[in-house]
């Protein structure tokens, strides 16, 4: 929980914010990322992940592997 506050004409205005859920979400996100990752990193073969607009957003260890070599 976020607590914060601020003093306004004398008076204390405090809010809280509840972030249990999101740090939960947060958590599940970089779970799915690190299990993507570790299936791409698993294929011998060279992987480069593409957005719609035609850029590399990820390549896999193959894949770095063989640009390092070349």
């Amino acid at each position: 929980m976020i607590i914060s506050g601020v003093f306004f004409e004398n008076n204390l205005l405090a809010t809280f914010v509840h972030i249990t859920e999101s740090k939960r979400i947060e958590e599940q996100l970089r779970n799915n990322q690190d299990f993507t990752n570790s299936i791409l990193n698993s294929i011998p073969s060279y992987i480069a992940v593409i957005d719609s607009e035609g850029i590399v957003i990820s390549v896999n260890q193959a894949w770095l592997k063989f640009t390092e070599e070349n």
